[in-house]
């Protein structure tokens, strides 16, 4: 395109009367006085169309006014389009689970109100997804030594000198191996779940390219990513940005070289003069005239005297003469100063970050790029996407792209159509809109049933004149579940359990044991066999297929490689044929994902499921009782002449596999391996056992109990943490690990749900110094019927500590809370005392169940907050009805919210808060 030849077409007609058009007058005179050549006029979206109309009308008068869309609107557009695409996926659940962003502000975050703090958020998110598609590609590709050692420098940013790091960076950019492993990073991984996450990727690239160009002050880098946003818009924002980011694409990139070295220069400036500082101009005005005309009367002031516009920018010609003085009466060192984004405190922070956002995917079970799991999920709470939303996903993006360039070729280079011509808006879906099946039998989204329970509400308490009071209203649920406890479909709400992990003492222990006791997670071992794709590719180069004996290999390498120096080991499996198992639910839910799951009779010959069918045959027991057999003989074969005892305890009996006998020594009719771990070790504890003993799992609920038990029975208790190991009494203080069992499990654990947005992190913290709060559950689980003082004890912990509320009721302390929120949504409120009654039994059978470790045998959870139904062991959310739900909504209740926000698709308010 010829510079300067681009006009646009606009047939609305501006009334005299606007603002703009005088300000333009005003603009045209001026540049006349100063013999300006141009003038460039930076805005928002709504500010950009105005210019153009006015142009179009007047194109002599105003054909040297270039209209600016400030960068700063641009990207808020953009995330809102991301947050269209991702919304309900569970990306804020799991920031808020990672102590990312508070449950507050996640949404506003995410929608782009919030600017840095959303930034962050998606940074964060970026860097995770990333490192996750990385690791599945690492594990079939070999690195080199060069690699690998420039890596390593790259990790080191903060001890190695910037030369170095200068270095490795321009070795690795050329690399052809480094360059290849990036290409396959943007391969589609051919599974719903991984496609639907790579497409995060594809969309946040354009806008952190945008950003970089920003900071860098980088003109042609800035006009490459906004033409890259163009499929995204047209996909999610086609009425608006969609609709006129084509137009003014092509209005930059036809620039004259004079107007287009000055839009270089100049779309973003630096107020510190610090090196990738640079801000938008628009961004500039937010922080300016909008923050100070946000004051009482501060229009006023700022016309009555302007320079305080420039009250946050710097004179660079009188710093540099400053600097210049000092310099050279002063034998100074030059201070070296870093971006806030790469300062050590900030990198460590965001470090942690990725980290926890790591582990909460882990504790969620929602590894994106898991081969095993294909099907498309949201994070927290797993529900599957229906065919249509997955085809939807699909081809939403493409569906834009090709949008965007038949806008660009109609509208922008032929205009066979004009700009203002009428374009039908996408309607495009999301998890957020998905029919999800409710206990009621009906299907309704999370919004949906928040509109409904809140129209109930607001009916009851403010049209009964008086008679109802709003806190006997909400002693009941206004939803057909309670949302702060459960999803729409009944399912738990999952916390990160392993965030609790980072208060507790995790020193390594001096020495090393030797001659030990090992109890064994066999869950652990037989995740960590799960053969990789190299293990894979390796029996195709032998020529063979991989096979059940090269699995049950692994499983005993395994063993015995992490553990050196041992006399006996105690493998502990779950007992997947109990008949009352508490996890019923979990694992029918698991199940729906794959439809029909086979029989399979696995031999040691037979080659080897691949990932996904593997993972489809591990929801059976069945299917893992047959395994856990066929695993136990070939361990017998295996260890037979070892120089250790290997005792398998599978539940009600064990196996002496060094000796090929049966007995009941370390049995334990007990359904879950957790807790077996911890009677095993009890059990050598009443037999008189001194020999150090070492648990072998990474399961948070081990860590607990483990450093409970430590303080209850005499004795060296050691866990392994990768390759060392921690000595479980120093855990913990004792007056904290008498209290962390019956803290962990109402907080949220394997069998109990957690409260949205409150982290077990957090209240850990608020635990360790507060006696009260401990005094509250130390007598929770001592019996199992659960005693109403307990109880009450219980429901205080909850109100008052959880939720801050310093009241008798749930009734209370939930109108309470209603009544300071801005917005009204139930998901934040304390949940209601029927549901809270049911979530206290469960609680004390668990704990009660933990903390005596010394049962052989576990009671029935029946009747302790799980009942019978059709033959399974289902938790009670609840055993009163909702409120009756009304046909209206009060048009005065604004339920936008974290999981019930409608989109809202008027021009966004400039916010840029700081970081969390």
């Amino acid at each position: 395109m010829a510079p300067g030849s681009y006009k646009t077409e606009f047939i609305q007609l501006l009334g005299e009367s606007s603002v703009l058009g005088g300000t333009g007058r005003t603009i045209v005179v001026a540049m006349r006085e100063k013999s300006m050549p141009f003038s460039f006029l930076v805005g928002d979206m709504p500010t950009y169309k105005t210019v153009v109309q006015l142009k179009a009308e007047n194109p002599e008068m105003f054909e040297s006014i270039v209209p600016i869309l400030g960068a700063f609107h641009q990207q808020m557009s953009y995330i809102y389009a991301v947050y269209k695409r991702f919304k309900g996926s569970g990306i804020a659940e799991t920031l808020v689970a990672a102590g990312v962003v508070v449950e507050g502000s996640v949404d506003q975050a995410l929608r782009g109100k919030h600017y840095r703090r959303g930034i962050r958020c998606i940074m964060l998110w970026r860097e995770t997804l990333l490192r996750a598609r990385l690791k599945r590609i690492l594990e079939c590709e070999e690195q080199s030594e060069v690699d690998r050692s420039n890596l390593e420098i790259l990790r080191n940013a903060l001890t190695e000198t910037q030369e170095v790091l200068a270095g490795a960076h321009n070795d690795l950019r050329e690399d052809d191996d480094i360059k290849n492993i990036v290409n396959k990073v943007y391969e589609k991984p051919g599974t719903d779940m991984g496609d639907f996450w790579l497409s995060f990727l594809e969309m946040i690239d354009p806008l952190v390219q945008n950003i970089e160009a920003c900071h860098a002050r980088n003109g042609p880098e800035y006009l490459s990513s906004t033409y890259d946003m163009l499929p995204g818009l047209m996909a999610y924002d086609n009425h608006d940005y969609g609709r006129w980011l084509p137009d003014y694409w092509a209005m930059l990139s036809s620039l004259s070289d004079e107007q287009m070295i000055f839009f270089n220069d100049h779309f973003s400036q630096s107020k510190t003069g610090l090196p990738y500082s640079c801000q938008p101009l628009d961004l500039w005005i937010e922080t300016t005239i909008n923050l100070n005309s946000k004051l009482k009367l501060g229009w006023l002031q700022l016309l009555q005297n302007e320079k305080q516009l420039f009250s946050t920018t710097r004179n660079a010609n009188n710093v540099a003469r400053v600097k210049a003085a000092v310099k050279q009466h002063l034998w100074c060192k030059r201070r070296n100063r870093k971006h806030v984004e790469c300062q050590p405190a900030r990198m460590k922070k965001d470090e942690q970050a990725v980290q926890d956002l790591q582990s909460c995917m882990a504790d969620f079970e929602a590894e994106p790029f898991d081969e095993s799991n294909p099907a498309l999920r949201s994070l927290q709470s797993g529900l599957v996407a229906s065919p249509e939303l997955v085809r939807d996903f699909e081809f939403a993006l493409q569906d834009g792209r090709t949008q965007a360039e038949t806008m660009l070729q109609e509208r922008v280079f032929t205009k066979t159509k004009t700009l203002t011509a009428t374009i039908h808006k996408n309607k495009r879906q999301n998890f957020a809109s998905q029919q999800i099946p409710v206990s009621s039998g009906a299907s309704m989204t999370a919004a949906h049933m928040e509109k409904s329970g809140l129209a109930a509400l607001m009916d009851l308490a403010e049209g009964s004149a008086g008679i109802i009071k709003l806190d006997t209203v909400l002693e009941g649920r206004v939803t057909d579940e309670c949302l702060s406890m459960y999803k729409v479909d009944g399912s738990m709400r999952k916390t990160c359990k392993s965030k609790m992990l980072h208060l507790f003492n995790r020193d390594p222990a001096p020495e090393k044991p030797q001659n030990y006791i090992a109890i064994v997670d066999m869950g652990l071992v037989w995740r960590l066999a799960t053969p990789t794709p190299e293990d894979r590719e390796t029996a195709k180069r032998d020529g063979s297929q991989y096979r059940w004996s090269d699995y049950l290999d692994k499983i005993c390498n395994i063993t015995s490689s992490r553990h050196t120096g041992v006399r006996l080991i105690i493998p502990v499996n779950d007992k997947y044929d109990g008949p009352h198992g508490i996890k019923a639910d979990e694992h029918d839910r698991r199940a729906a994902r794959h439809g029909h799951i086979p029989k399979v009779f696995p031999k040691p010959e037979d080659t080897f499921p691949g990932a996904v069918e593997f993972n489809k045959i591990m929801t059976s027991s069945a299917n893992k009782v047959r395994l856990q057999k066929l695993l136990k003989e070939h361990m017998g074969r295996q260890f037979a002449r070892g120089s250790c005892e290997i005792i398998y305890c599978e539940g009600e009996t064990s196996t002496n596999l060094s000796t090929d006998t049966v007995s009941e020594d370390f049995g334990f009719k007990q359904l879950e391996a957790d807790t077996m771990l911890l009677s095993a070790y009890a059990k050598l504890r009443t037999e008189n056992c001194n020999d150090v003993v070492v648990l072998d799992s990474e399961d948070t609920d081990v860590y607990v109990q483990a450093a409970y038990v430590s303080h209850q029975l005499q004795g060296v208790l050691l866990i392994k943490h990768k390759n060392e190991f921690i000595s479980c009494s120093a855990m913990l203080p004792e007056q904290v690990a008498d209290i962390i069992i019956p803290l962990h499990v109402i907080t949220g654990s394997d069998h109990t749900s957690g409260f949205y947005g409150h982290g077990k992190k957090k209240l850990l913290q608020k635990v360790i110094t507060d006696a009260e709060a401990r005094g509250l559950l130390g007598h929770v689980g001592e019996s199992l019927e659960l005693r109403d003082e307990v109880k009450a004890e219980m429901k205080t912990f909850v109100l008052s500590k959880i939720y801050a509320e310093d009241v008798a009721t749930c009734g209370q302390a939930r109108a309470s809370r209603w009544h300071r929120m801005k917005k009204k949504n139930t998901v934040r409120l304390p949940p209601d005392d029927d549901t809270l009654e049911d979530h206290l039994q469960r609680t004390n059978y668990i704990t009660y169940c933990q903390s005596h470790y010394g049962l052989a045998e576990h009671p029935s959870p029946i009747g302790h907050g799980w009942d019978m139904m059709n033959g399974k062991c289902r938790p009670v959310r609840h055993t009163l009805p909702p409120l009756p739900d009304l046909l209206t909504l009060p048009t005065h209740i604004d339920v936008s919210s974290d999981e019930s926000s409608d989109d809202d698709d008027s021009e966004m308010s400039a916010s840029t808060d700081s970081d969390e």
